[in-house]
């Protein structure tokens, strides 16, 4: 791998990741490779097997329910459903979105959360020293 030219950034993250374990790389025929190639294989119903895992996000809940618990939250998302805001405002998933991002109050008790989360996103020594 070190031979290889890397010439996106995302490789060269991969591959600052992948230093940091001890591996070895073998090449394996197509035919020889039955695992992957049972992967990369699908028939009919398989398919709905895919659905059944989902991303999920404890902090879109806290805010469904933060919604659900304020009168000014819920007088607000009623205005958006009926389209008193415009078109840049919907109601998606229990949350109320602004140019597609999720609205959240300036008051709202989740807001360092959501500070803290969108600081440390990317930042993997902060992530790694609070586990």
């Amino acid at each position: 791998m070190l031979d290889q030219r890397l010439s996106t950034i995302p490789q060269h993250q991969w591959i600052s990741k992948l230093f940091g374990f001890d591996f070895r790389v073998e090449y394996r025929l197509g035919r020889l490779n039955t695992v992957a190639d049972a992967l990369s294989r699908h028939h009919g119903d398989d398919l709905a097997l895919l659905a059944l895992s989902v991303p999920s996000f404890k902090l879109f809940n806290e805010l469904r329910q933060e919604l659900a618990s304020s009168d000014d939250l819920r007088a607000h998302r009623d205005a958006v459903a009926t389209g008193d805001h415009g078109d840049s405002w919907h109601v998606h998933g229990g949350l109320i979105l602004h140019d597609g991002r999720v609205f959240v109050l300036g008051t709202s008790a989740l807001l360092p959360d959501i500070l803290y989360l969108a600081h440390t996103t990317g930042h993997e020594r902060v992530q790694k020293a609070l586990q």
